[in-house]
């Protein structure tokens, strides 16, 4: 893998770990006193692939000369103040580092987003830390003085990375255990995420005689792991003992391990530990010092993306979203469509609709699941744009998602979908490199009915309807919306 390749490969998990719309990083020209636009990665197809400048233009140009990070959570800046797009582009947050090595200014890192979130302190954090590993690759290019072993390790390293990025928690672990092995040798591996509210540590992966312990919970302030967790730095003994002693890593009540050299990290990100890393070795003298910077930048990627792990799942469990799009997750939908069906009378009645992505397996097996799940994302935008009411849309399940309709009846709920339908067939989804054009099928059902002997009173009659009308859509040609009536139509025929 080139060096350019590593770089890129980097500045892409920078974007899926903070979901910014556009990641660069900016190398410092020191004869001409420019950045140079090193490595982007971006959702935009105005994005200039030979941005330049000048240190103190612009707001790269600010956190360049004086070496200091900027924060917009409301970017209220003019477009052009950013200078690395064309045209201009709807940024509402943005931040920025420097990319620092001893004392000495390489670039500038920069995220910026267009939802309608912004960037806390905590992604300024895990900027930083990027920054750093940003730092040590542009200083390894300058001075290209690697060694044989050196370039392979980082190889595998960013191969680890690009599979953290796509993969979800129950694949990342032993990916994790697979490509650690290719570069350290080690006899057993053992990595445990940290509860601060119970001030405990559950191990997460296990390799060797450790692996009947795993999920198990251990005390978080005993054995080796403990006092990495103390010290907050790497400990490397290289000659424990020799003989049939067996070592601690989780307390008296945890795995011993037979070793006779040991390599433990701290998961540290944002300032804060969430987890240790660690290995062990029966060869004295097992691990060096190069294997310990490798092992750390592994500890810093792990540690950085089950932060993010963490953080999503909080806040999907404190607002009840979907983690993928920010929608209302189906379970909590489903409460407000019961709570709000109850009100639905000939005077107000309340439609529901149900949207399916069109051939998203198809999309998914030629481009791969991360196209996919940006594909979602974007109708997802759509769909908050042109509902009444954001808190009425849901990712229902998979590629469908829901939108509930107060005090709209059968023929304006048909308009409305009929619009989505046009919308997202003329939408030009633009994913890195790829340009994709979606459709959608959609199935539309209002409570009460103009039936009358038909019931629709309660959530799960009128989602079972819905979903009805839904397959009816599919089947009948893509982009197509079917309704009750429509539904009885088919039925009677």
């Amino acid at each position: 893998m080139s060096a350019d390749q590593e770089l890129d490969d980097l500045i892409k998990l920078l974007s899926n770990v903070t979901d910014a719309h556009t990641s660069t990083l900016f190398w410092l020209d020191v004869e001409q006193n420019r950045l140079q636009l090193k490595a982007a990665y971006s959702l935009s197809r105005n994005l200039c692939s030979t941005a330049s400048i000048d240190v103190g233009c612009g707001l790269l140009g600010w956190v360049a000369d004086n070496a200091k990070p900027i924060t917009l959570p409301p970017f209220n800046q003019h477009p052009k103040t950013l200078q690395y797009y064309t045209t201009a582009e709807d940024i509402k947050s943005f931040i920025a580092v420097p990319v620092m090595h001893n004392n000495k200014l390489l670039g500038v890192l920069s995220i910026d987003s267009k939802q309608n979130y912004t960037f806390d302190n905590k992604h300024q954090k895990i900027l930083d830390g990027f920054a750093r590993q940003f730092a040590k690759m542009l200083e390894r290019q300058r001075h290209s003085g690697e060694s044989e072993g050196q370039l392979k390790g980082s190889a595998k390293l960013y191969r680890l990375c690009h599979q953290v990025a796509t993969s979800d928690e129950q694949n990342i672990f032993s990916n994790l255990l697979s490509i650690s092995a290719e570069m350290l040798k080690f006899d057993d591996c053992v990595l445990a995420l940290l509860d601060d509210t119970r001030d405990k540590l559950q191990l997460k992966v296990a390799h060797g005689d450790s692996q009947k312990y795993l999920d198990k919970w251990f005390p978080a302030d005993q054995g080796l792991a403990g006092l990495v967790l103390k010290q907050k730095k790497p400990l490397r003994l290289i000659k424990l003992s020799q003989g049939k002693n067996r070592w601690t890593v989780f307390g008296r009540r945890g795995p011993k391990l037979k070793m006779n050299a040991f390599l433990g990290l701290p998961l540290l990100c944002a300032g804060r530990v969430n987890g240790v890393l660690a290995f062990g070795s029966q060869k004295p003298e097992a691990f060096s010092r190069q294997d310990e910077q490798l092992a750390a930048i592994i500890a810093l990627q792990v540690a950085t993306i089950t932060a993010q792990w963490q953080l999503q799942a909080a806040k999907a469990s404190r607002r009840q979203l979907d983690s993928l799009t920010g929608l209302l997750s189906h379970s909590s939908f489903q409460q407000r469509l019961d709570e709000q069906l109850p009100s639905a009378g000939p005077t107000q009645p309340l439609s529901l609709q149900l949207i399916n992505v069109n051939n998203l397996a198809a999309t998914n097996q030629k481009f791969g699941y991360e196209i996919g799940d940006e594909l979602l994302r974007g109708v997802a935008r759509i769909l908050l744009e042109v509902s009444p009411d954001e808190a009425n849309v849901a990712r229902f399940s998979g590629q469908k998602f829901a939108l509930m309709l107060p005090n709209t009846n059968s023929a304006a709920a048909k308009e409305l979908a009929k619009r989505i339908c046009n919308i997202i067939e003329r939408s030009r989804f633009v994913i890195g490199s790829k340009e994709l054009t979606i459709t959608v099928s959609i199935g539309s059902v209002s409570s009460p009915t103009n039936i009358n002997d038909v019931d629709i009173s309660d959530g799960a009659r009128l989602v079972d309807y819905t979903r009805k009308a839904l397959q009816l859509a599919r089947q009948s040609k893509t982009n197509r919306v079917c309704t009750f009536s429509n539904l009885l139509a088919r039925i009677s025929a």
